[in-house]
């Protein structure tokens, strides 16, 4: 069993940032968007005058709330839209349907950015990570049942260049082939599962998952996959709303065999939400636990503390300094003997 990652870059001239790569300009939408959604936004919670933590604590704290505003306020705007779409296929005309269904789609195409990165394509809520896209392969089966052995090279064929490879051996089961092809494609930022929908799941940061989609490619030894020559791996990124509201642009006529599927979108998102309550409440529980001074005077007599340790650290900084001033003048046995005694 052999697994290879090989990452290299080409010229300076090709090998431009990824990071950059990504970078587009938000559209006026967008930002019309930004600027509602700051406006929306109240103090939750009001913080505590004084705290007896440190500070990163409060910085901590400071980065939960943000996720839980950003994640909140999108899926409120996201659900008060979808309300209206159906309010639309159910009594207006076609032309009202594609207006509510483009101010949806705009919406739907912001996500990342009016959610602050916290809500995937499928609106489910990450506040620890980032957003995954899911894939699917439609030769799973033949990659997993297959015993044959072969050495398997994947790549993603950008500026970048990445590289990894893999040897499945002979009969390998399904289960050994899973684990090997999970690590290597997991050097490519590809993670692999299973599931009993699905023989084989792929997944990936979504900030990503558009250059895997284009660009991942792999070459076998003609058992899996042809050995002359890089072939496309033809992943297939899962369903999302916005695909079926872009249906809905296209095609107003057919809208009304959309509403169960909007119907879902709401449990879905009020489940969401729910769970984000549930967040605030242990955002506030922790606040109130750090707002320790809340008697009269008792501010005032942890002032006083804290002033009388800061007193006493300079005498006894003034001692230390005494200490090793003299120590210029006398042996280094001496003064561990006196340091020993004084202690």
């Amino acid at each position: 069993m052999m697994q290879v990652g090989i990452t290299s870059t080409k010229s300076s001239g090709l090998a431009a940032p990824l990071a950059q790569a990504r970078a587009t300009t938000p559209s006026r939408a967008v930002g019309k968007l930004l600027a509602e959604s700051a406006a929306q936004l109240g103090d939750f919670p009001d913080p505590p005058l004084i705290s007896s933590r440190p500070v990163r604590y409060n910085i901590e704290l400071n980065h939960q709330i943000t996720a839980v505003q950003q994640a909140d306020d999108f899926l409120a705007r996201a659900e008060n839209q979808i309300v209206e779409l159906r309010h639309a296929i159910k009594s207006g005309p076609h032309a009202a349907i594609k207006k509510q269904a483009g101010e949806l789609s705009t919406l739907l195409d912001a996500r990342l950015v009016l959610s602050g990165h916290r809500v995937d394509r499928q609106l489910n809520v990450t506040l620890v990570g980032q957003p995954q896209t899911d894939f699917t392969l439609p030769a799973a089966d033949t990659l997993l049942s297959s015993q044959q052995p072969e050495t398997l090279v994947f790549a993603i064929a950008d500026a970048r260049h990445q590289l990894a490879a893999v040897r499945l051996p002979q009969d390998a089961g399904p289960h050994q082939s899973l684990r090997l092809l999970g690590q290597c494609l997991g050097r490519l930022g590809v993670r692999v599962s299973q599931s009993a929908e699905q023989p084989l799941n792929f997944s990936a940061d979504e900030q990503f998952a558009a250059r895997i989609c284009q660009h991942l490619t792999v070459r076998g030894e003609g058992g899996r996959f042809p050995g002359e020559q890089f072939t496309p791996v033809m992943l297939v990124a899962g369903h999302q709303l916005l695909d079926s509201v872009n249906n809905i642009i296209s095609k107003p006529v057919k809208a009304a065999a959309m509403m169960d599927e909007l119907h879902r979108t709401l449990q879905h998102i009020s489940e969401q939400r729910q769970q984000l309550s549930q967040n605030r409440e242990q955002i506030r529980a922790q606040f109130q636990s750090m707002a320790t001074f809340k008697q009269a005077g008792s501010a005032q007599k942890a002032a006083a503390q804290i002033g009388n340790k800061l007193a006493n650290a300079a005498n006894n900084f003034a001692t230390l300094s005494q200490a090793l001033s003299g120590q210029a003048n006398a042996r280094s046995a001496m003064v561990k003997n006196v340091l020993r005694v004084t202690n």
